[in-house]
This record gives C-alpha cells, sequence and structure tokens, in this order.
C-alpha cells in the first residue's frame, strides 16, 4: 500500500503557533498581576505599561528593574520607570540625586507617602510602618511611634507625592522647614494645617498626618 506523508500547511503551523503563544499569555497573566509602569517625559499620558511578573530583589534595592513577562525577561534603568507593582507592594520612581529610586509607597490615598530605607531589610520594615500609620479604633494619632521614627531619624527620608503639581517632596526632619515647604500640602483641610503650623503635628508624624487627611477627604 502507497503510504502518503502529507505535510500541514504553512498557514496552519503559524496559526497553531499564535494559538499556543496566546494560550501561554493568558497562563502567564493569570499567574500575576505586576506590571511596571514607564515613563514618557514627551508624552506623560501615553506610558506603556509591561504585564508580567516583577523580579522583587531580596533586600529591595533597585539598581535596575527586571520584569519576566510571556516573550521572556526585560529590564529597565530606574529613570526609565515611572512606577510598579510586585505583589501587594507598590513602588515610585523618585529623583534622588541626578538619578532615580525606586521606593515603596507607606500610605496611600488622596496623598500618597513614600519611604526611602537605606538598611538592608527594605522589604520586612514596610507592614510594619503600614501599621503604625493606621488610624482606628486601636490606635491613637498621639500613640507613640517605634520602628518608623528610629528608622526615619537614621539617614532614610519621606516622601509626599502632591496630588496637585505631581511633584515628590522630600519631608524635611526639621519642623520649623516641614511648616515652610510641606505644610501648604494640607491647606484643603484647616484643623490639620493649623495644627501644622502651630507645632502640635509634627514632621516625624508624618505618616499619620497623611492618613488623618486621607480619611478627611475620604469623608468629604
Amino acid at each position: 500500500m502507497l503510504k502518503l506523508k502529507i505535510k500541514p500547511p504553512t498557514n496552519l503551523k503559524t496559526l497553531l503557533s499564535v494559538i499556543l503563544a496566546v494560550l501561554a499569555t493568558i497562563g502567564y497573566s493569570q499567574q500575576s498581576n505586576d506590571f511596571v509602569v514607564l515613563r514618557n517625559e514627551n508624552k506623560p499620558e501615553t506610558n506603556d505599561t509591561v504585564f508580567g511578573q516583577v523580579d522583587l530583589p531580596s533586600d529591595g534595592v533597585f539598581w535596575s528593574v527586571k520584569i519576566i513577562t510571556a516573550s521572556g525577561k526585560k529590564k529597565f534603568k530606574t529613570k526609565e520607570v515611572l512606577f510598579l507593582k510586585a505583589g501587594n507592594l507598590f513602588f515610585a520612581s523618585i529623583p534622588y540625586g541626578k538619578s532615580y529610586a525606586i521606593v515603596p509607597r507607606i500610605v496611600e490615598g488622596y496623598i500618597d507617602l513614600y519611604f526611602y530605607y537605606t538598611g538592608s531589610d527594605r522589604l520586612s520594615f514596610i507592614p510594619k510602618m503600614q501599621k503604625e500609620f493606621r488610624l482606628d479604633e486601636k490606635t491613637s494619632f498621639y500613640a507613640p511611634l517605634g520602628i518608623s521614627q528610629a528608622i526615619w531619624k537614621a539617614t532614610s527620608s519621606f516622601y509626599i507625592h502632591d496630588p496637585k503639581t505631581k511633584d515628590y517632596l522630600k519631608v524635611p526632619k526639621s519642623d520649623d522647614k516641614f511648616v515652610e515647604e510641606i505644610s501648604h500640602v494640607f491647606i484643603q483641610n484647616e484643623d490639620i494645617y493649623q495644627r501644622i503650623v502651630n507645632g502640635e503635628y509634627r514632621s516625624e508624624q508624618v505618616g499619620r498626618i497623611v492618613t488623618l487627611y486621607n480619611q478627611s477627604i475620604k469623608n468629604e
């Protein structure tokens, strides 16, 4: 009996490859909700978003940003990144010296608060600080600050993301400069603004100030 070897048409091979690639992409996207938003200085409204799984450094120090996508690993310089999400952590790329630093968001809301920490345990302190800044029936505004105050008084810094100007404002450790350079961000709430100006709310309490302010905006 004559046996014929029939090759699948080229277009069928192509179609099969496309289907497999799409299925792989769908399967990969279901495994991770991470993303990286790239900076576009010329057209900020058209920033590109790359989806995949962010390669989160064990010590939390981003010398570059790496993300594993369905088409392979991609790598970006910190200055090329606008912000990123890795797991349940959110980071922004902020001006730092002559370059940019990737720093975690500590407080989320109308005003976002970020924290640049120079220690080697950058990831483990994030949930501890977030817990310190929560304000509810269990936590008073004037409750003693622990880890956040100790770390901040070392060589670390808070950065407020001004929702009006979109700038990242470095929080001064001097209470006088805090009034001069930061108090205007909270002017929409007269009570909080006056408490800052009068020195009742201090710069080291900025995490709770931002939390309180966000709650007041939310409840309006």
